[in-house]
């Protein structure tokens, strides 16, 4: 019964947050274990005992699963924040470092910062259309476009050194 309360407070809590799919299923799936197993304790036979069992067994599966999908999905957003910032203080040192940096190391640079524009896009169009995201889009697409900016100048960089520092400061403007 412990399990069952455990689950109908992650499901108010989902719910005030608005993740009404995972909220659901993972509310459907969690209390239905103790429901099996409470009717399996008046089976009507051997048989019928098992299958309720089984059922219990079937359940908590499945809630296992919709309780990883929401961990990986919180997880997936930290992990995109923590990709990006990580990347982008790499590519600030090397642009304040003291050795010039090389046509490679600037079209790496830049084949990264396109990677990363292209996934913050993707998660801008994959996230929910409600209005307790609205900040986070709002941050996202703010950093799409000082990416794109920085986009710019990077490809101007080999022919004008003095960028340098408008690019730092745009990198630094980034809090997504």
């Amino acid at each position: 019964m412990d399990f069952a309360v455990s689950i109908i407070n992650l499901v108010k809590v989902l719910k005030e947050k608005r993740e009404s799919i995972i909220s659901n299923q993972i509310g459907r799936s969690g209390t239905s274990i103790g429901a099996n197993i409470r009717e399996a304790q008046y089976a009507h036979g051997k048989a019928d005992f098992i299958a309720k069992l089984q059922n219990a067994l079937k359940e908590a599966n499945e809630t296992g699963y919709w309780l990883e999908l929401l961990y990986n999905q919180h997880r997936q957003g930290e992990a995109m924040n923590t990709y990006i910032m990580n990347e982008l203080k790499r590519i600030k040192m090397m642009l304040l470092s003291n050795e010039q940096p090389s046509f490679e190391a600037i079209d790496s640079a830049i084949g990264e910062l396109e990677m990363m524009k292209m996934e913050i896009e993707q998660h801008i169009t994959n996230m929910p259309q409600k209005e307790e995201y609205k900040n986070i889009r709002c941050s996202a697409e703010n950093t799409v476009q000082k990416l794109s900016e920085i986009l710019e100048l990077l490809d101007e960089l080999p022919e004008n050194k003095a960028l340098v520092h408008d690019i730092v400061e745009l990198i630094e403007d980034i809090g997504y």
